[in-house]
């Protein structure tokens, strides 16, 4: 897995099928034509916007969380993504790097650099990891689902309860001693949707260990999504350790919150947004910032 931070270049990628979460102030994705409509939405040649989107910030050796406003589009003929990220601009060419990988990326007249490594990509809805690297020391780097979301008013209408399975991705970043260092988790991801009485969701992730030799080492550990109530189309709610779990050494989880949607005409599917840091006595916090998608990333 490719490393946000490698050769001081953010990387922004795109990966398999998912789609936007948020609450009410965090992560507002939505395509500009609207709530999803057939099987066959087509995210090409549409512009989605995501107002204050959790994303992870650096500064020097500062490393924080902030809101950010991300816009994306893919041309209808996939040649080229425009992006808007973190104060700037950018009209990224399509490309192949060294190790195979589709690559959009460009550096702006103002020395701003992104970057995106298509992974795959699945109709209707995509999962951006975006990353812009102003050029004087500041660079913002986060996960972004968007797409075709769910209609309220369907998913008021839906009834009984649904389990929706898929992946999670998250990014981790931490200031050792004046230097940035930071690593990817992946893991399984569960969440069940009462919509009925309860008008709830509640799930559980289960990210694996960190590679060896990574900048953080962190072990396999599990979260549970505390339940959440459904609104609209959206839901949120806190993110736990389950009980007996161990994050190594003093850690703990704290500030851990999740934000989600439907997507697909019929509530099909989900995806959404965790935030949170671990920390550590006499340590800076680790910064987390992640997605989980109905659907498995790559």
């Amino acid at each position: 897995m490719k490393n946000v931070f490698a050769l001081g270049t953010i990387i922004l990628t795109l990966s398999a099928c998912g789609g936007a979460g948020d609450g009410d102030d965090v992560t507002r994705a939505q395509a500009s034509t609207g709530f999803a409509t057939g099987p066959g939405d087509d995210p090409r040649d549409v512009t989605f916007n995501a107002v204050n989107t959790p994303v992870i910030t650096l500064s020097g050796s500062e490393v924080s969380s902030a809101l950010q406003t991300v816009a994306v589009r893919l041309s209808a003929d996939g040649q080229t993504l425009f992006l808007e990220a973190n104060g700037a601009q950018f009209e990224l060419a399509r490309q192949v790097d060294d190790e195979g990988d589709i690559v959009y990326g460009d550096v702006d007249a103002d020395g701003a650099i992104a970057s995106v490594v298509e992974q795959s990509a699945v109709l209707p809805v995509n999962i951006y990891t975006i990353g812009v690297n102003n050029g004087s020391g500041q660079a913002a780097v986060g996960i972004v689902p968007v797409g075709f979301d769910t209609d309220p008013a369907t998913v008021a209408a839906t009834g009984g309860s649904v389990e929706y399975t898929g992946g999670a991705l998250m990014i981790a970043a931490q200031n050792q001693n004046g230097a940035i260092e930071s690593t990817t988790l992946d893991g399984a991801f569960s969440l069940t949707a009462d919509f009925d009485s309860a008008r709830s969701v509640s799930g559980n992730i289960a990210f694996n260990a960190t590679d060896p030799g990574d900048g953080i080492e962190l072990p396999a550990f599990a979260v549970d999504l505390r339940p959440g109530a459904i609104d609209g189309n959206r839901f949120s709610g806190l993110v736990t350790l389950q009980p007996g779990e161990d994050l190594g050494g003093f850690r703990a989880l704290e500030l851990a919150e999740y934000n989600g949607r439907f997507y697909g005409v019929a509530a099909d599917d989900v995806a959404g947004t965790l935030t949170g840091r671990i920390v550590e006595a006499g340590q800076a916090p680790i910064q987390l910032q992640g997605i989980f998608v109905s659907s498995d990333i790559p």
